[in-house]
Protein backbone atom coordinates (compact mmCIF):
# COMPACT_ATOMS: atom_id res chain seq x y z
CA UNK A 1 0.00 0.00 0.00
CA UNK A 2 1.56 3.12 -0.54
CA UNK A 3 2.43 5.64 2.07
CA UNK A 4 -0.43 8.52 0.94
CA UNK A 5 -3.13 6.08 1.15
CA UNK A 6 -1.76 4.39 4.72
CA UNK A 7 -3.94 6.73 6.92
CA UNK A 8 -6.99 6.49 5.09
CA UNK A 9 -7.03 2.87 4.71
CA UNK A 10 -5.63 1.68 8.01
CA UNK A 11 -8.36 3.92 9.80
CA UNK A 12 -11.30 2.49 7.71
CA UNK A 13 -10.73 -1.03 8.59
CA UNK A 14 -10.57 -0.08 11.88
CA UNK A 15 -13.84 2.02 12.21
CA UNK A 16 -15.39 -0.45 9.81
CA UNK A 17 -14.52 -3.31 12.11
CA UNK A 18 -15.79 -1.60 15.81
CA UNK A 19 -17.90 -4.34 16.14
CA UNK A 20 -15.20 -7.15 15.50
CA UNK A 21 -12.31 -6.49 17.91
CA UNK A 22 -9.92 -7.59 18.25
CA UNK A 23 -8.45 -7.66 15.00
CA UNK A 24 -5.21 -7.59 13.48
CA UNK A 25 -3.09 -5.05 11.15
CA UNK A 26 -0.04 -6.35 9.33
CA UNK A 27 2.44 -3.03 9.24
CA UNK A 28 5.65 -5.54 8.33
CA UNK A 29 8.33 -3.64 9.97
CA UNK A 30 7.66 -0.40 8.60
CA UNK A 31 7.78 2.49 11.05
CA UNK A 32 5.85 4.76 9.27
CA UNK A 33 2.83 2.14 8.90
CA UNK A 34 3.09 1.39 13.00
CA UNK A 35 2.91 5.36 13.61
CA UNK A 36 -0.05 5.23 11.57
CA UNK A 37 -1.58 2.62 13.38
CA UNK A 38 -0.73 4.32 17.26
CA UNK A 39 -2.12 7.48 15.56
CA UNK A 40 -5.73 5.93 14.78
CA UNK A 41 -6.16 3.53 17.86
CA UNK A 42 -4.93 7.00 20.41
CA UNK A 43 -7.64 8.47 17.69
CA UNK A 44 -10.27 6.20 18.74
CA UNK A 45 -9.00 5.27 22.19
CA UNK A 46 -8.30 1.75 21.67
CA UNK A 47 -5.97 -0.44 22.58
CA UNK A 48 -2.95 -2.19 20.18
CA UNK A 49 -0.42 -4.71 21.10
CA UNK A 50 2.05 -6.59 18.99
CA UNK A 51 0.51 -9.75 17.94
CA UNK A 52 3.99 -11.41 19.93
CA UNK A 53 7.05 -10.22 20.95
CA UNK A 54 8.68 -12.35 18.04
CA UNK A 55 6.67 -10.37 15.27
CA UNK A 56 6.42 -6.53 15.80
CA UNK A 57 5.39 -6.27 12.00
CA UNK A 58 1.45 -7.46 13.08
CA UNK A 59 -0.65 -5.48 15.76
CA UNK A 60 -3.91 -6.72 17.42
CA UNK A 61 -6.30 -3.76 18.43
CA UNK A 62 -8.68 -3.99 20.64
CA UNK A 63 -11.06 -2.15 22.96
CA UNK A 64 -9.12 -1.03 25.93
CA UNK A 65 -11.53 0.86 29.33
CA UNK A 66 -7.80 1.62 30.72
CA UNK A 67 -7.04 3.63 27.52
CA UNK A 68 -10.38 5.36 27.53
CA UNK A 69 -9.28 6.63 30.87
CA UNK A 70 -6.34 8.26 30.35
Amino acid sequence: MPHEDAEFMIEKFITDNFAKLPVKIITGHSSFFREEVRRCTLKYELGRQPESFHNLGAWIIYESEWQKNE
